[in-house]
């Protein structure tokens, strides 16, 4: 009987006897492979009690009454299985795995396996071959791991994530010309370096490109004043820094500097200037918790008592009356004991 070229539907002949049945028949086909969707394309041996209607892509090594049927689409109907053999072109939705399937001619594929652009919601371009527009995107684990890969060509080149507004760029985090990790952000006009991590040592730099220590901080502004900020609240303020004058510790609202030595404090700077060793409320420029102890110096070794001035101190090991606490009154160093001349 003669057929259609593609769905092998049956043609009615010229003064064909009972021409409902070649009708029916085409009908059945056209039923089973128009939208056509199978309930599986895994299920080697046909279900024991199918339901009329049901479809089934048959695998590879099947058996029982699919045996030599493999890749053939298997319909029952209320006689038993028809079988058809599947055309290039071909779209399959497999039901248990959710998954729209072509037939290329040899084997069944994903319909979307490679795409050269696509756009969500908005359209792709040559340079933005994936484009999202939404609130919001989530990349969700499939129950362990999740991890998003930026991969470059070769190390100078550029893989970064870039933030930006109204379409211009206000920051960007990545790897920039090099394996160093970059933040880098606007100031205005173009995107500046604000930190670095060096690839090979782990040193960290803000402000500064080649880090010299784990961290390095600099001043970036040019106001020669480069300060770290720590703060508890709006009021509560300490500052670590440096200028061109002078380097500095600062704390806020009169609060002590501490020096903690194994979780103790140890030495104690109040808003008055008095400093503490050992000693939590020092009530005089020096407070100390303990004796005090000089340096110990030869008579010949001591220093010029104009360039240390009035009120210094030492200890004198060789004066001629003994060892003794000197002091100097800015010409010549005296002994504690008798205010006389050191020799």
């Amino acid at each position: 009987m003669a057929s259609t070229a593609r769905l092998d539907l049956p043609y009615i002949a010229a003064g064909q006897a009972q021409k409902h049945v070649t009708h029916n028949d085409a009908l059945t086909i056209i039923d089973a492979l128009v939208h056509l969707a199978v309930e599986s394309r895994a299920q080697p041996t046909p279900p024991p009690s199918p339901i009329v209607g049901v479809r089934y892509l048959i695998p590879l090594g099947a058996t029982g009454d699919w045996l030599g049927r493999d890749g053939a689409i298997a319909a029952e109907d209320s006689s038993g299985w028809v079988y058809h053999r599947p055309q290039a072109g071909w779209r399959v939705f497999v039901r248990d795995e959710a998954q729209l399937i072509v037939f290329d001619g040899t084997s069944w594929a994903p319909l979307v396996r490679r795409a050269e652009s696509f756009g969500v919601n908005t359209d792709a371009d040559s340079t933005n071959r994936l484009a999202v527009s939404s609130p919001a995107a989530l990349f969700n684990h499939a129950g362990s791991d999740m991890r998003l890969a930026v991969n470059k060509a070769v190390a100078a080149d550029v893989g970064t994530l870039q933030f930006q507004t109204g379409f211009a760029a206000q920051a960007e985090l990545g790897l920039i010309g090099d394996n160093d990790l970059r933040v880098k952000i606007s100031d205005g006009a173009t995107l500046r370096q604000a930190m670095v991590v060096k690839s090979g040592t782990g040193r960290v730099g803000i402000g500064v490109a080649e880090p010299a220590a784990e961290l390095e901080v600099a001043d970036s502004s040019g106001d020669a004043d480069c300060r770290i900020q720590l703060r508890a609240d709006a009021s509560q303020i300490a500052q670590f820094g440096v200028s061109s004058t002078q380097v500095f510790i600062d704390t806020s609202n009169e609060k002590p500097f501490l020096i903690y030595v194994n979780g103790a404090a140890r030495a104690y700077f109040d808003a008055q200037g008095n400093v503490g060793i050992g000693i939590a409320a020092p009530t005089t420029r020096l407070d100390v918790d303990g004796p005090v102890k000089v340096k110990s110096y030869a008579k010949a070794a001591l220093p010029t008592p104009a360039v240390v001035g009035p009120g210094a101190i030492a200890y004198v090991s060789d004066e001629s009356a003994g060892p003794v606490l000197a002091f100097s009154d800015g010409t010549i160093w005296r002994r504690v004991t008798d205010r006389s001349a050191v020799t």
